[in-house]
């Protein structure tokens, strides 16, 4: 695709950044507002306000996990701190999530919230290899992460709104194809006319009687070795993170189990022993037959 041209700079911003960035040479910010179904960035309040008060056109992001897309757009749409005329961007990295979920999240946050703009971020990889639909929210809003690519020209055919060009310097910077700052708020107030859908709570469900736990069989420990990859690893790193032993992370976007085995899962699984007396005679973050079972009990 070739260059749009006329660009605007902006950057989107995290709870690992600065509560109130600098707003220098830069016309929009993204924010990170929520993850998953719990998690709620708490210098999000302070970073939309430097944002408005520079007058920048203002937007926020869901970085979505596996899980039910319906309350996880409802709970993105609690927390963040839009107002009506803001951006809403689901970010799509995690490959628990499928396309089709994509797609149900983006439908339902236009149910609840239709006088915003909704978009769907992801990475070149994403594009390319996860989505099937190339669904982008009801304005065909897709912000395409490229970072090795030439600023303004990702590489891709599919229109795109924003381009995020850059992460040096710690800093996800972008451009968004509009001739100028006054032009992407024009956008982003399309639907300002639309009135929002009423939220209808859901019955409480009864609760089903607990199931005993069903183990799965354990796989050995040649599938556990540091910077290997395999299946079993990804049930281990789940399963430690539903029994709340996920405090080692890179950082960023907290612990994500995946199939590789790494020291974050290492050390998660050590501290799991430790807390157990059985266990931690031999807790070196190498799971057994019985840190398996315990695990998974």
């Amino acid at each position: 695709m070739t260059a749009k041209k006329a660009l605007v700079e902006g950057q989107d911003w995290a709870g690992y950044q600065s509560a109130t960035p600098s707003t220098s040479g830069i016309h929009f910010a993204i924010i990170k507002a929520t993850e998953g179904h719990t998690f709620v960035n708490d210098k999000m309040a302070k970073q939309a306000a430097t944002a408005r008060t520079a007058g920048l056109a203002v937007g926020f992001y869901h970085f979505v996990r596996d899980g039910n897309m319906e309350q996880q757009a409802e709970f993105f749409a609690e927390k963040a701190v839009s107002v009506p005329g803001d951006s809403l961007w689901l970010d799509w990295e995690d490959s628990a999530v499928s396309c089709a979920e994509k797609d149900a999240f983006l439908r339902h946050l236009d149910a609840i919230r239709p006088d915003h703009v909704n978009g769907l971020y992801c990475n070149l990889n994403f594009w390319f290899r996860h989505d099937t639909t190339s669904f982008c929210g009801k304005a065909n809003s897709l912000w395409i992460a490229a970072p090795s690519a030439p600023k303004g020209n990702p590489g891709i055919v599919h229109p795109w709104d924003i381009q995020q060009y850059s992460e040096a310097g710690g800093i996800d910077r972008n451009v968004a194809g509009f001739a100028s700052r006054q032009a992407m708020k024009d956008w982003q107030n399309r639907y300002l006319a639309t009135k929002p859908a009423p939220v209808v709570p859901k019955p409480t469900p009864k609760p089903p009687a607990p199931a005993k736990p069903k183990i799965p069989p354990f796989p050995g420990a040649s599938h556990f070795r540091l910077g290997h990859s395999d299946p079993a690893v990804t049930q281990l790193g789940t399963q430690l993170k539903k029994k709340g032993y996920s405090k080692h992370n890179d950082g960023h976007h907290g612990y994500n189990p995946g199939p590789r085995f790494t020291k974050y899962d290492q050390a998660n699984l050590r501290d799991f022993q430790l807390a157990h007396k059985e266990l931690k005679g031999d807790a070196d973050g190498y799971p057994g037959p019985l840190t398996w079972k315990m695990l998974f009990s």
